[in-house]
């Protein structure tokens, strides 16, 4: 779907664009500043023609989580410069939120992406130009964690309550395909619980 609208004085300056693949569907809304002046505002979903109260938002150029925002997508676009925003619906397992090989974040750059449950993996095939590098941008929900560190950028977004992975892919070739396995985090009993309150407090009293 495509959608322009006046929120700027210079006349159009929003589009959305959805992609839809055999493995996942998102949308890319690209704001367009063409003012002097910084251009901050929101947008509901509802004028965007989006049938939902909450999405997750990655912002392309900044390569930043933006967390997810309820109702609205907040924006904040400098003068005469392009935001471009990936807007998606969280999954309840590890998956892929972005990259940074092209606008579409996954529509031209990516393919066969996988989720195996009984393995905790991640994979999929990335496609770029030979000798070049990428980065995949992948989203870890509550209870997951990477099976190791390396070759692995973790951040964790207090703010957010989210891990996010920056997987970096070498291109020896012009379609390279990888893998990412996790773990799930053990839930806490109340015995555990118990065991951590006496640690804090330098064990039980006598």
């Amino acid at each position: 779907m495509d959608l322009f609208s006046p929120i700027s004085k210079q006349g159009p300056s929003m589009f959305l664009q959805e992609h839809v693949t055999d493995w996942d569907q998102w949308y890319v809304l690209y704001v367009i500043n063409t003012d002097s002046e910084v251009l901050s505002g929101s947008i509901s979903y509802d004028s965007l023609g989006l049938d939902t109260s909450e999405m997750g938002v990655y912002d392309f150029w900044d390569q930043k989580y933006l967390g997810k925002q309820k109702e609205r997508v907040c924006v904040h676009v400098e003068p005469y410069s392009t935001k471009v925003l990936r807007l998606f619906k969280h999954k309840t397992y590890p998956t892929v939120i972005s990259t940074d090989m092209h606008v579409s974040q996954g529509a031209v750059d990516l393919k066969c992406i996988k989720w195996d449950e009984e393995n905790c993996m991640l994979s999929g095939c990335a496609v770029r130009g030979v000798g070049e590098t990428g980065s995949l941008i992948v989203s870890l929900p509550n209870g997951y964690l990477p099976a190791s560190y390396m070759n692995n950028n973790v951040a964790r977004s207090d703010l957010h309550d989210e891990t996010v992975i920056y997987k970096q892919i070498r291109f020896h070739r012009a379609q390279e395909t990888f893998e990412i396995r996790f773990k799930k985090e053990k839930r806490k009993t109340s015995k555990d619980s118990v065991a951590g309150r006496m640690k804090i407090y330098g064990g039980a009293s006598k």
